[in-house]
């Protein structure tokens, strides 16, 4: 019932509310790519007994892992809304929306990567 009052909204023009939750959908994806790049500062100093210790570790795997997943679901929620507004058949807009998570979510892991062998390439070199 409610899906299809909100669907009829879409339909009738008042984007509005679509346009804000594409807008609070792509924040949601950055604060994710955010949290898988800077796990470090999730966790003050001090918190762990040392940097490589098992609770530090799987600290930042876990928060590498939740970031992964909301930069997926950012990017699900960006595209799908957009393929709301413009009037996109759902048999289309959602494996597109999915798909787009997808790609998000390994880009942001390549990102990781990447950014990980940066800094261990400046720390060996200092």
């Amino acid at each position: 019932m409610a899906s299809t009052i909100l669907m009829s909204e879409a339909q009738d023009g008042g984007f509005g509310f679509w346009l804000i939750a594409m807008l609070a959908s792509g924040g949601w994806g950055f604060a994710g790519r955010w949290i898988v790049l800077h796990p470090d500062k999730i966790f003050p100093n001090g918190l762990f007994a040392s940097r490589d210790s098992f609770g530090a570790r799987v600290g930042r795997f876990e928060s590498s892992l939740v970031g992964t997943f909301m930069a997926f679901s950012g990017a699900t929620g960006v595209v799908f809304y957009l393929a709301l507004i413009v009037h996109l058949p759902s048999w289309i807009g959602i494996p597109a929306a999915i798909a787009c998570g997808i790609y998000a979510a390994i880009h942001v892991r390549k990102e990781l990567r990447q950014h990980t062998a940066e800094t261990d390439q400046h720390v060996q070199s200092s």
